[in-house]
């Protein structure tokens, strides 16, 4: 098992999916076990039962990803990967978009791979109608309201600290190329004749109407960590 420990807005759901496509030699969207996605967030303490049941009857290696905060226990895996990023406004500022707009990821295309992953052969699984076009979003003007990138900001560098405190060799998104077959090599020192293709992207650029005001926001955050401490004018 392999057991990736991100920072939010990381591109951990691209290099979860990457890995666990490459070290199973697979990219079959429906052998893919969504359970593996933050299980100790959204799973309940019998699903957590069954879950774990299911993966030792599995022929598959699971790959998978949490975030500090949901940490509750520690995984019987062979290894960890913690993922962060090293710009840490871009990170806040990526975490306060992704809450304004309630999306956390984005496709290249309007049809889906499910949960992210395609072969060269491009087989999409149809949209529901329960799905969302990346099209319907309006990306070119936003602004963020103050309280979300204040809570942005909390969530994102308390997740940094815990994950620092662990490690002092992570991979850092700024790193990743988001070529799967070069980032594989670079995350593990392998070289994988398979060519998989992600349907992932990163967030469009978005242009914040309060930028610079945001930017002023972080520097005081910087000065005054702790959410009490602060004094916003």
């Amino acid at each position: 098992m392999l057991e990736i420990i991100a920072q939010p807005r990381s591109g951990s759901t691209y290099l979860q999916t990457m890995l666990w496509a490459y070290i199973n030699e697979t990219s079959n969207p429906l052998a893919f076990d969504q359970r593996q996605i933050s299980p100790q967030k959204y799973l309940s303490d019998a699903e957590m039962m069954l879950f774990k049941e299911d993966l030792l009857k599995s022929s598959l290696i699971p790959v998978i990803k949490e975030h500090p905060r949901d940490y509750k226990s520690d995984w019987d895996s062979t290894q960890k990967i913690y993922l962060v990023r090293k710009n840490h406004f871009e990170t806040v500022l990526s975490h306060a978009i992704a809450t304004t707009l309630g999306k956390w990821s984005w496709e290249k295309r309007s049809q889906r791979s499910y949960p992210v992953y395609l072969d060269t052969e491009d087989i999409f699984k149809p949209m529901s109608e329960y799905d969302v076009d990346d099209g319907q979003y309006d990306t070119t003007t936003l602004e963020i309201k103050r309280a979300i990138f204040n809570s942005s900001y909390d969530i994102v560098m308390n997740e940094y600290k815990e994950i620092m405190k662990k490690t002092d060799d992570p991979i850092y998104y700024e790193d990743l190329t988001f070529d799967p077959q070069t980032d594989y090599k670079m995350v593990t020192g392998i070289e994988s004749p398979h060519k998989y293709e992600s349907s992932l992207q990163k967030t469009p650029d978005v242009k914040v109407t309060n930028l610079h005001e945001l930017e002023k926001l972080f520097k005081i955050f910087e000065k005054s960590p702790l959410q009490s401490e602060r004094t916003v004018v």
